[in-house]
């Protein structure tokens, strides 16, 4: 994941991976891209065709998610010839990569004082 300067100040500590990724350089809304097509993936055809079944999901504005937590479920779909599963862990390695890299950059910066 390349953010650029400007991208990277849109960048906060209340930012998401979903927010994030629509900064790098893929630019996918993930939003937009899975909203309403869980009927895609067999195993959340089937929550959605029995949600009273499924206590521990919900349904809100065409995105499935953890009830309670709050965690965003993603449907096994193609975006743009990739799987958004692969887009997310994708992005979040990257991100991951940048933090440790930055990281690490503040630790030999500061041994240097």
């Amino acid at each position: 994941m390349v953010l650029s300067a400007s991208d990277s100040m849109k960048v906060t500590s209340d930012s998401t991976l979903v927010d994030i990724m629509s900064l790098s350089a893929e630019g996918i809304d993930l939003i937009k891209e899975i909203s309403n097509r869980y009927s895609e993936d067999p195993f959340f055809e089937i929550i959605l065709t029995k949600l009273s079944d499924f206590r521990n999901f919900e349904v809100k504005s065409g995105l499935i998610y953890l009830h309670k937590r709050e965690i965003l479920c993603i449907p096994k779909v193609i975006v743009e010839d990739r799987s958004v599963c692969e887009i997310v862990i994708s992005e979040a390695h990257s991100l991951l990569a940048e933090v440790f890299h930055v990281l690490h950059q503040f630790q030999l910066d500061s041994s240097r004082i």
